[in-house]
């Protein structure tokens, strides 16, 4: 189950586009019944493995954007607000400690004080990715940029090795997740 906290917009800049206190405000013109919305996830998590395995994390993220509630949709006992418009997703520090039945849980904290770099930026439309995406390495190298359709990598698809070198094993056109074949962008 995802988790997603009410912060106050930060300021940040960012290489692809503006400030996030900007961008947050563009999305809420957008969406203006919505709320910005925190939202932190781990590799192997649930929201993890709903990725192609291509585009799985390679660390855990923080991301941020809008969240618009729907009344309509029940999700266990509550409702749905499921996400819209720009999401940035960013690599973040972490820190693990034991629950007092045993479990092992991740702590985030705030976006400000833990971005190690982005991982992550693209467009929802009721939940599921849209449109074009870009992917990074934790060094900054770019990982990965394609289109999706309906929530499925479809399109045409560039990766990159995290020196910077084309990957031409994952690079191609894909269709519903799946690579019919290898091409440049």
């Amino acid at each position: 189950m995802r988790r997603a906290l009410l912060l106050a917009p930060l300021l940040l800049l960012f290489a692809c586009g503006g400030s996030r206190e900007k961008r947050e405000a563009e999305q809420l013109a957008r969406f203006p019944e919505g709320e910005i919305v925190e939202d932190g996830f781990g590799p192997g998590s649930a929201d993890d493995l709903d990725r192609p395995p291509n585009l799985r994390l390679i660390g855990p993220v923080l991301g941020r954007g809008v969240c618009v509630t729907r009344y309509d949709m029940p999700v266990q006992g509550g409702f749905g607000s499921p996400r819209w418009g720009i999401w940035t997703y960013e690599y973040v520090r972490t820190t693990q400690k034991t629950g007092a039945d045993g479990q092992v849980l991740t702590c985030f904290t705030g976006i400000e004080s833990s971005s190690l770099g982005l991982e992550s930026q693209g467009e929802y439309q009721d939940d599921h990715h849209v449109g074009e995406w870009t992917y990074w390495h934790p060094n900054g190298v770019k990982r990965a940029s394609g289109p999706f359709v309906g929530g499925r990598v479809s399109g045409p698809w560039s990766f990159w090795m995290p020196d910077g070198a084309p990957d031409s094993d994952l690079s191609g056109v894909y269709a519903e997740n799946k690579r019919l074949s290898a091409s440049a962008r």
